[in-house]
């Protein structure tokens, strides 16, 4: 059964207004009306029982920045009850709450039973006091609700109200029901947003200034956008919206962004470009901030001078990373003494389990959302165990790829000015790539050699239609081997002094088209598959040619489904079990400045990907870089290959023609991944470069 805040203002039905007391020492009576309140849904615990019917005392739960407070201080206003803020409390203990009403003057009042008390912050007056304390408030608790016919109504995150309502109903014997909030669905979220953005124009903030109008005359505008806006974050967040879009600080932070946009109709589109990463680092860092700055209020004035520096973003991730990655909590606390690192981490502790990135129970992450923001974090770590350990995290199958680790990787990246990777993460960030792909999308991977012997990591996210297309690029000092995932495709790997590795798994499946030569090639599986996901005959090859090649596993001879054709090429592919697949260059030339050429005309050809209607393509300005052709005979190379209209420029494109490729080079697409060149072929190039043997 779903009950409202009307539900449960009706079991204060009875409470009367407290008009000439002051606020005070974190207790309220006077109302604080607000027009924004989007009313929470709660659900009657079944597992926490109590009869709400006479109720002593009511518990109301919910993971961190659901709303607990936001209800509670509604629930004071419409029931004229006192509003207790026990953040605001310097301690509590035996005596606090008996001691409170004796000192506000209204016990009289309480005990006629004129008075209502609604309790907040249980969870972070926890934090300040011993455990006999707390006990000793919630005994205080238990004596004077028998006083009152209007049950006490006490707010706190999950951890913390299981912990009193275990204490209050079997040592005290108090019928306690617990409530737990839940998250906004569609329609509250929106409303939240619509609400929200009142509020800010209402404010005199310069940014904000346009949206009372606009909000006044383009209201359907606001709403229809906003709508839109919340479908898009219920698609990002997939079968978990809710646990994303739920949070009232993520949509706090989506409607300052709404509000700065001062066209209307332009909502949605920017929104939707922005929800794709920025905006997802930008809300998980607002969730961040509110979070240090309520542990950091509750400490003591023995850490005044060093607040700002406590439970910061990045502490806050490396312990919420050591959680999930089930390793010792890395010590950062070097600015604390002695005397104060138990009373900080004892904070820390109380707190952490009820995180809003983790999920209530203090065990697992709360989304896939917050997860990937653990996830680049970690993986971006300075602390080698961290790293590790989230590398591992992302490659031993302990998860899923997270659909979102590619967009707060590159965010961050953008907003750190880094556009270094680490090698052994490519294909971590490759399976996140992919992951989040929709039907009409495709994910490339393209790692070349610099010539100062680093790589070049480019990332290509493309639709059927060729909207929207993405490319993104890293650098990689390549001193570790290129891991990439179980089940790999459209890859294109050319390196000659880094190597490849798959990861460790019972099974390797390989999808068509790759292409993969590097120093040392290790697949660490049993099984080999290879598959051919696309009817392009230009594309159902899987070559894979090392200088070397390892294995810790017997491998069983590959299986390559029909359509598919698997070439291999390393000094001991003619054994068992790649005999059927070796593929020896036959045609290999002994001159090494048409060798050289060679290689450059293999890196232009193989850089063209599938574009509209068919048609090969690629940024001039990527064939054009002295990465890719390596010096003036790879200038040549390209001019001749332009001015026989083989690669014919348009725009800022170049576009390769396979027929002439054929026709005029003696070259198919497939000889020319596999190097087997024609003898056509080497004639053609080595007149390009006017060189003749």
């Amino acid at each position: 059964m779903e009950y409202k805040i009307d539900d449960i203002s009706a079991l204060l039905s009875g409470v009367q207004v407290i008009s000439d007391n002051e606020d005070g020492d974190g207790w309220f009576f006077s109302k604080d009306l607000t027009t924004d309140y989007v009313p929470a849904r709660l659900a009657l615990n079944e597992n926490l029982t109590g009869d709400i019917t006479g109720a002593r005392v009511i518990l109301i739960s919910a993971p961190g920045a659901v709303g607990k407070s936001v209800l509670a201080r509604e629930l004071s206003n419409r029931t004229g009850s006192i509003y207790l803020d026990l953040s605001k409390a310097s301690s509590i203990a035996g005596n606090y709450v008996i001691g409170g009403l004796a000192n506000k003057d209204i016990l009289p009042a309480w005990n006629s039973g004129s008075v209502g008390l609604i309790i907040d912050s249980l969870d972070e007056a926890r934090l300040r006091v011993t455990q006999d304390s707390f006990e000793d408030f919630l005994l205080d608790v238990s004596n004077v609700s028998k006083k009152n016919k209007n049950p006490i109504i006490i707010f706190g995150r999950v951890g913390i109200i299981e912990e009193a309502w275990l204490i209050l109903s079997e040592i005290h014997n108090i019928n306690c029901p617990v409530f737990d909030i839940d998250f906004f669905n569609e329609p509250e979220a929106s409303d939240f947003i619509g609400k929200n953005l009142v509020r800010l124009s209402e404010s005199q903030r310069e940014e904000y200034k346009h949206l009372s109008s606009s909000l006044s005359v383009h209201s359907q505008v606001y709403k229809n956008s906003i709508r839109g806006v919340v479908d898009e974050l219920k698609e990002i967040s997939g079968a978990e919206s809710t646990r994303f879009f739920g949070y009232a600080p993520v949509l706090e932070a989506v409607s300052k962004v709404i509000g700065t946009i001062k066209n209307p109709s332009r909502i949605f589109e920017e929104m939707k470009d922005i929800l794709s990463g920025e905006m997802l680092l930008s809300i998980c860092k607002a969730v961040l901030l509110r979070e240090q700055s309520k542990l950091t209020q509750q400490l003591s004035d023995k850490f005044d001078s060093i607040k700002d520096e406590l439970y910061s973003t990045d502490e806050q991730l490396n312990r919420l990373a050591c959680r999930l990655f089930n390793i010792p909590t890395i010590d950062s606390m070097s600015m604390l003494s002695g005397n104060l690192i138990a009373l900080y981490n004892d904070a820390v502790e109380s707190m952490l389990p009820q995180h809003p990135f983790l999920d209530g129970t203090g065990r697992k992450v709360a989304s896939s959302v917050f997860e990937a923001c653990i996830l680049s974090h970690a993986l971006m770590s300075e602390n080698i165990s961290i790293s590790n350990a989230a590398k591992n995290y992302c490659l031993l199958g302990v998860s899923t790829p997270n659909p979102f680790l590619f967009d707060f990787f590159v965010e961050s990246r953008e907003e750190d000015s880094n556009s270094k990777v680490n090698s052994d993460y490519i294909g971590i960030l490759f399976d996140s790539a992919l992951s989040k792909l929709k039907i009409n999308e495709s994910a490339t991977l393209i790692v070349n050699d610099n010539e100062d012997m680093s790589l070049n990591v480019e990332f290509i996210i493309t639709n059927s239609n060729n909207e929207d297309s993405r490319e993104i690029e890293f650098t990689s000092d390549g001193y570790n081997s290129i891991v990439l995932g179980a089940k790999v495709g459209n890859v294109f790997i050319n390196t000659e002094s880094s190597d490849v590795e798959f990861a460790y798994s019972e099974q390797l499946e390989l999808f068509s088209p790759i292409s993969i030569y590097c120093d040392c090639l290790r697949i660490n599986s049993e099984k080999l598959i290879v598959k051919s996901v696309k009817k392009d005959e230009e594309n159902t090859s899987v070559i894979l040619e090392a200088n070397r090649f390892e294995s810790k596993q017997i491998i069983s001879p590959p299986l390559v489904r029909p359509g598919a054709e698997l070439y291999v090429n390393w000094p001991s592919s003619e054994g068992f079990p790649w005999s059927a697949f070796s593929s020896k260059i036959v045609n290999a030339n002994s001159d090494e400045r048409v060798a050289d050429a060679l290689r450059v005309f293999r890196r232009i050809v193989m850089a063209f990907r599938s574009h509209s209607k068919g048609r090969l393509a690629r940024l001039q300005d990527k064939v054009n870089h002295a990465r890719m052709l390596r010096g003036e005979d790879g200038r040549m190379l390209l001019s001749q290959l332009v001015e026989d209209g083989v690669i014919s420029p348009e725009n800022h494109m170049y576009y390769l023609e396979p027929n002439l490729l054929g026709s005029v080079v003696g070259a198919s697409f497939l000889q020319v991944n596999t190097k087997n060149y024609s003898d056509e072929t080497l004639r053609y190039v080595a007149r390009a470069i006017k060189h003749t043997a």
